[in-house]
């Protein structure tokens, strides 16, 4: 999913629960946008998930990917 706050794209993966794949998705997500659409703000990234592991969880976090868990 692609979020926007005024002009800021947010891109957002959207999974009930969440392993490290969700980390390359957003990642990749974020070199599409960034090739596709090169006059826009680098997008920001998060996950939204109904259950993660501890260490998938410390993975996304390390590399400034927020989770929300609900």
């Amino acid at each position: 999913m692609l979020g926007w706050i005024d002009n800021q794209p947010t891109i957002i993966e959207v999974k009930n629960r969440v392993g490290l794949s969700a980390l390359g998705q957003v990642l990749g997500y974020k070199i599409l946008f960034n090739k596709y659409f090169p006059n826009f703000p680098v997008p920001l990234m998060m996950v939204v998930c109904e259950t993660i592991s501890k260490d998938d969880l410390d993975v996304l976090t390390e590399n400034n990917i927020p989770v929300f868990i609900v």
